[in-house]
């Protein structure tokens, strides 16, 4: 099943209301960032659980649901 991305509307408005800026670390989004589910639900795309994040911030998020993804399943990271 393909997951449907955020419209372009809805980043564009969450991106001014971070002021083009990383909530995490502060960085500037201006060159590139990735859209991030605050929940975690793919499937959820309201404006509510959107985030922008830059690279690194959204990696490192990435990697901390995977380590608790596996420490919930009794495997080592």
């Amino acid at each position: 099943m393909k997951r449907k991305d955020f419209p372009s509307w809805k980043v564009k408005q969450v991106y001014l209301a971070q002021e083009g800026a990383c909530p995490r670390c502060g960085s500037s989004l201006e060159y590139g960032f990735h859209r991030n589910h605050k929940d975690g639900n793919s499937a959820n795309n309201e404006i509510d659980n959107l985030k922008l994040l830059c690279v690194e911030c959204h990696r490192d998020t990435l990697g901390a649901s995977i380590t608790e993804h596996r420490k919930q399943e009794g495997k080592s990271p």
